[in-house]
C-alpha cells in the first residue's frame, strides 16, 4: 500500500496529524507492507519571508479573531500536541514563507537525508 502525506512544514496540525499516523500504522498489523511517502505542500505560497507580526496578530488578522482569541486556539493545538507526545511553543513561532524549508528537505532527501 503507498501512502502519500502532504504537509507544510509550519503546519502544527499536519505534524500531529503525521504522529498520529505513525502511532496508527506501528499498531497496523500489515504495516512492512506500507511506503509512506511524504510530500510538500505550501499552505500560503505567498507569505513574506519576514514578518514583524506575532503568529497570533497573524492569525488573528486572516480568521477575524482577537489576538487573545488566538492564543486560546494555540493553547489548544499545544494540548493536542501534547497527547501525541509534541512539545509545542507556539507562543514562540515566527510567521515565514516555508519554501525555503521545503527545498531544503528536498535537497536532503536526494542525498540520502
Amino acid at each position: 500500500m503507498n501512502v502519500e502525506v502532504w504537509s507544510d512544514i509550519a503546519c502544527p496540525f499536519c505534524y500531529i496529524g503525521k504522529r498520529k499516523f505513525e502511532m496508527a500504522l506501528e499498531d497496523f498489523e500489515g504495516k512492512n507492507d506500507v511506503n509512506v511517502t511524504f510530500k510538500s505542500f505550501q499552505l500560503e505560497p505567498d507569505a513574506p519571508k519576514h514578518s514583524v507580526e506575532s503568529m497570533n496578530e497573524k492569525l488573528a488578522k486572516k480568521y477575524g479573531k482577537s489576538v487573545d482569541e488566538m492564543e486560546a486556539m494555540q493553547q489548544q493545538v499545544a494540548a493536542q500536541a501534547k497527547e501525541v507526545g509534541l512539545d509545542y511553543r507556539l507562543d514562540l513561532v515566527q510567521s515565514t514563507n516555508t519554501e525555503a524549508a521545503h527545498r531544503l528537505t528536498h535537497y536532503a532527501k536526494e542525498h540520502g537525508r
